[in-house]
């Protein structure tokens, strides 16, 4: 599955499995929450192409295909509170969660 043929499902599950990552753990929570928006089959397909790619690549995934697939400043709002929900989701909001949430907010 190649990331230019992604729909806004695919990307949503790709930002989110990538979010989940950054903390160094995949939190049985993150998984199931991603599972319960995106289905399974897309969750596991997500992650093979995420585990595939550098980080340089992964971010450039996001970057490439936020604007296409959720333009303005809609798009940004709806991205951020997904991520923000998924970085709570455990019961706590890392460091290294937060820098991400930042830096992304500032590349999309």
């Amino acid at each position: 599955m190649h990331p230019e043929t992604w729909n806004q499902s695919e990307f949503m599950s790709f930002l989110l499995t990538y979010g989940s990552k950054v903390d160094g753990k995949i939190a049985p929570e993150e998984i199931n929450l991603i599972i319960e928006y995106f289905g399974k089959d897309t969750y596991q397909t997500i992650l093979a192409v995420l585990e595939k790619q550098s980080d340089f690549e992964n971010v450039q995934t996001i970057i490439n295909l936020k604007e296409k697939l959720f333009p303005g400043a809609s798009g940004k709002e709806y991205i951020l509170k997904l991520l923000q929900e998924l970085f709570v989701i455990d019961n706590h909001f890392h460091i290294i969660e937060r820098a991400v949430l930042n830096a992304l907010n500032r590349l999309i």
